[in-house]
């Protein structure tokens, strides 16, 4: 790494993916428990806090994968659908929203990305749920889309809710379907 620059290589084996505590585990809505923050408008169960550690793609897939918390081990990288989900306050990319970007049948950047997935301009906040912790940044989805000039890896900056193309490494919350 040259002088001055930021090494986001992960090395898994230095993330603690095994467990969490029991007071990590909340119970969610229906008295069942999400070892995170549950979602009642998606059924979602999400990783909080997530890591502070940015990844890029294989790296995050590979952190989801063997991710172990208060002893579930069905977590996944979410789908820009998925990530979508916890967009709040900006309808234009909320779920079902303008911005075209979605799982399965538009992955095509060039035909999706249009002026919508800006997302919404704010001085101040963060478009998702103030239960979350973690920095209002940019987090990484699974969903790959490519065009004539190459993949894009799509991403959500909840700093002003836009759906982006990412390549760098940014951050990571694992989800998995509600208890």
């Amino acid at each position: 790494v040259p002088d001055g620059a930021v090494d986001y290589a992960l090395d898994l084996t230095d993330v603690d993916v095994t467990s969490v505590a029991d007071a990590d585990v909340a119970p969610d809505a229906d008295g069942a428990t999400c070892p995170g923050w549950y979602d009642p408008t998606s059924g979602l169960c999400w990783q909080d806090p997530p890591p502070s550690t940015a990844m890029d793609l294989s790296e995050a897939e590979a952190y989801c994968d063997v991710l172990s918390l208060g002893g579930y081990g069905s977590w996944h990288l979410p789908t820009i659908d998925e990530l979508r989900s916890l967009i709040r306050e900006c309808p234009a990319t909320e779920p079902g929203g303008a911005c075209a970007v979605t799982e399965p049948w538009c992955l095509d950047r060039d035909f999706c990305m249009n002026d919508w997935c800006d997302g919404c301009s704010s001085m101040w906040g963060c478009y998702w749920p103030h239960a979350l912790s973690g920095p209002c940044s940019v987090f990484r989805s699974s969903s790959v889309g490519g065009d004539r000039f190459g993949t894009c890896n799509f991403v959500v900056r909840f700093t002003n809710a836009s759906v982006e193309c990412g390549t760098s490494s940014v951050h990571v919350r694992c989800v998995r379907p509600g208890p």
